[in-house]
């Protein structure tokens, strides 16, 4: 059984985007400056950031396998904040590069990439 799930974005206008539907990625990186000055960094737009269980299954070849998509959790999914800690673990921080291709851990990408999220969810 594999754990998937999908991140929703709220915006500040009442606006949401759901970044699984459209296989987009949100660029996000942990930015730590001179002194206590640190933090996670994204749109400044974004209000909350949800991640939500996707069904496992949605792919699956026999009809009966994709029925599990119907029944909980899939059904109604439950979105939860995703946590973004304050001080994050190194591993959390790799984990975030890492699992973005490394544009996660670079202000001048992220910066450049962006532009496709702002394009996509204009202010």
């Amino acid at each position: 059984h594999t754990r998937r799930a999908g991140l929703r974005a709220s915006f500040a206008d009442g606006r949401t985007l759901d970044l699984s539907e459209r296989g987009k990625a949100l660029p996000l990186a942990f930015v730590s400056e001179a002194g206590s000055k640190q933090g996670w960094w994204f749109n400044a737009d974004i209000t909350r950031l949800d991640v939500f269980p996707l069904c496992p299954h949605a792919d699956a070849i026999r009809a009966e396998e994709r029925q599990r998509c119907a029944l909980p959790p899939y059904r109604s999914p439950r979105a939860m904040p995703l946590p973004l800690r304050d001080d994050p673990l190194l591993a959390e921080v790799a984990a975030a590069t890492g699992g973005a291709a490394g544009f996660a851990g670079s202000p001048s990408l992220y910066r450049r990439l962006m532009g496709g999220v702002e394009r996509e969810a204009p202010r």
